[in-house]
């Protein structure tokens, strides 16, 4: 009986942390340029209640996975958000700037927004930062120039 519950127990704390749940994702061309990544191929972005999970492919298959929640996970295994922006991004950027990029969605607290009926537009520029950041008609576009920062995800026609 002890043996069981012991059973049941550990199973439903192990599946329980260890699924979860991303919505379905069309393909996309990402690129990903940095002073310490470069990629430019097939992947996918599957938006979470929490995170993202994207995967990027070459030749057809899976050269690096993203796990982005509260921290960021790789292939290598996972790192905070600070150790990672530290070493593939810039170590400034708020926290979840890399998310809501994936995502398409609006960054830095929607500072400079600007809407139009495609999506939206910021512009970044500070001592700090010279953000480049639209989200249209199917792109997500990022460039930082002052940390040689790019990222372009498009849908797949």
């Amino acid at each position: 009986m002890m043996r069981s519950c012991i059973l049941w127990a550990s199973l439903l704390l192990y599946c329980g942390c260890s699924y979860k749940e991303y919505a379905p994702s069309k393909g996309k061309i990402i690129t990903i340029k940095t002073d310490t990544l470069r990629f430019n191929d097939l992947g996918y972005v599957r938006p979470g209640e929490h995170g993202v999970e994207v995967a990027l492919f070459s030749a057809g298959q899976v050269v690096e996975t993203f796990t982005i929640e509260e921290n960021i996970c790789i292939r290598k295994g996972c790192l905070s958000t600070e150790a990672f922006y530290a070493t593939y991004l810039h170590v400034n950027y708020p926290k979840e700037t890399l998310k809501h990029v994936f995502r398409g969605e609006p960054i830095f607290n929607k500072r400079n927004l600007e809407q139009d009926s495609g999506g939206f537009k910021q512009y970044i520029q500070t001592a700090e930062y010279n953000i480049v950041y639209k989200v249209e008609n199917g792109t997500i576009y990022f460039k930082d120039s002052k940390h040689n920062v790019f990222i372009k995800i498009r849908e797949i026609e």
